[in-house]
């Protein structure tokens, strides 16, 4: 177990004063990430569509996004405007959310 003076802290005061600063940085800035007070950068924009399995009469598309926030990485838009990350492929995140296969 560590001590306080090995992290250079003299008092617990001073450690749970430098925690809650912290807490309270990541915090404001998962605010500010939730509600588009940041937004990443994109680099390349497309459309993917997706066909029923069951019936591929039955298809979808939807807007893609490449973007960069610390990596970059494609996301799948849905209805009302939220962005889904495309974890195999876009095709089949929006085919999982748009017919549940």
């Amino acid at each position: 177990m560590y001590r306080l003076r090995h992290l250079g802290l003299t008092s617990s005061r001073d450690a749970i004063i430098g925690v809650a600063l912290m807490l309270a940085i990541g915090a404001v800035a998962a605010f500010f990430y939730d509600f588009g007070f940041y937004t990443p950068s994109i680099l390349q924009r497309g459309s993917v569509t997706a066909a029923s399995r069951m019936d591929p009469t039955k298809q979808v598309t939807a807007a893609t996004r490449l973007i960069v926030l610390r990596r970059q990485f494609w996301q799948v838009e849905f209805p009302a405007g939220v962005w889904n990350d495309c974890h195999q492929t876009c095709e089949k995140t929006l085919r999982k959310a748009a017919f549940e296969e």
